[in-house]
């Protein structure tokens, strides 16, 4: 029961066990959840099913070279002296956009405090169900106890030929 509501009716303690057991994994899955980075500013994009930059970051792309650069100009003496220097030139602008599919940090909050409502009354279903199945087999244990003596001496005598190597009529046999 969680919130008034009934989950699981009459669910067996086995499965209680695994139930909770598979939710204390999936309750760590969503503590190691990524966080949005809080220095972007984030937009759900429904398209894609992811969050979206609300602001693409511009960058400048810049190709860079070797420019000559003459030192001296040459004459009908002398050659001309050069030297190459870097040079670089605007090529385009790139936008960059980025994508994130980490979760915001309320909706971690929220599925945690989900997760952990879940947890406490799964936990609370299977110690009621340990309860009531610790009375029943204590009423269980007591009536067995009164019949005891008779089926324990049928059981032995039926099993006495497996144990002490009597021939029975029909003996197991493989099929094959």
């Amino acid at each position: 029961m969680v919130a008034d509501e009934i989950i699981l009716e009459d669910g067996p303690v086995i499965y209680l066990l695994s139930l909770e057991h598979q939710l204390t994994e999936v309750l760590g899955f969503m503590r190691a959840l990524q966080l949005t980075d809080p220095a972007e500013d984030w937009v759900r994009d429904e398209n894609d099913a992811c969050w979206r930059s609300r602001n693409p970051e511009q960058r400048l792309r810049m190709e860079k070279g070797l420019k000559s650069l003459v030192l001296i100009a040459p004459t009908q003496h002398q050659l001309s002296q050069a030297q190459a220097v870097p040079d670089g030139h605007r090529t385009g602008v790139w936008e960059i956009t980025k994508f994130s599919g980490a979760v915001s940090r309320e909706r971690k909050a929220q599925l945690i405090e989900n997760a952990e409502a879940l947890l406490a009354g799964l936990r609370q279903a299977r110690e009621r169900a340990n309860h009531e199945g610790a009375r029943r087999s204590a009423s269980a244990a007591r009536a067995e106890a009164a019949t005891w003596p008779t089926r324990t001496i049928r059981s032995l005598s039926a099993r006495s030929g497996q144990f002490f190597g009597s021939s029975s009529p029909d003996p197991p046999r493989l099929r094959g």
